[in-house]
């Protein structure tokens, strides 16, 4: 049975908490349960059997966005430091080069169309994954990554580590296996299924599965 991504706000949709959730949650598998649907005041919330939700919100006019291309900027940072794991001086660093790439790669409209203002953007329940954007975007997205020399794949390494160490005592015989199975074509895939809400099937996280069997 496919494997689905977790969808429980931010920090289940960024790229490293993705990656280490589907390392350290294999067993998880997609529902087949019919979601529920409540309205809230900034849109229609659909809760899955699994209690994840998701919130379709009515598309805003980008005439009434006084600010534009700027606010969305500003307040993309706390999500460039989730999706990046940096801090400090690196994630303003990371955040200064890599905001203005993804506004004018997802558009000032994609937001407005997704009926997310700046500070919807801003605030601890944003996610990429609730712009509705399709796989070639995301692609974008992970060249702009690169484009602004981003090393996703260290930060993911680190934080799959880390994540597993938390669960009890880690050889260093894993921890290396780890560090060649995390490879820039398992982020990138993470990242992508993240981004589009896609899901991730066994094959792609099949080596680190590999690594936490023999922990």
């Amino acid at each position: 049975m496919p494997r689905t991504a977790p969808r429980t706000d931010r920090a289940a949709l960024t790229v490293i908490t993705l990656v280490a959730a589907l390392a350290l949650a294999l067993s998880a598998c997609s529902s087949d349960s019919d979601p529920t649907s409540t309205t809230a005041a900034k849109g229609t919330t659909t809760t899955a059997a699994d209690g994840s939700t998701k919130t379709t919100r009515a598309p805003i006019d980008p005439s009434t966005l006084k600010d534009g291309a700027k606010g969305y900027q500003v307040a993309l940072a706390p999500a460039i430091d989730a999706y990046t794991g940096l801090d400090g001086a690196a994630a303003k660093k990371a955040s200064d080069c890599l905001a203005p790439k993804w506004v004018k790669t997802i558009g000032v409209a994609g937001f407005a169309k997704a009926g997310l203002s700046p500070a919807d953007v801003a605030s601890s329940g944003f996610t990429l994954t609730g712009l509705g954007l399709s796989k070639a975007k995301a692609n974008a997205l992970l060249a702009d990554v690169d484009a602004c020399d981003i090393d996703l794949r260290a930060s993911v390494t680190s934080q799959v580590t880390d994540q597993v160490s938390a669960q009890g005592d880690v050889s260093d015989k894993t921890k290396a296996c780890l560090a060649d199975a995390i490879t820039k074509q398992f982020v990138e895939a993470g990242f992508i299924a993240s981004v589009t809400g896609s899901e991730v099937d066994d094959a792609t996280f099949a080596a680190v599965q590999a690594c936490l069997a023999g922990k």
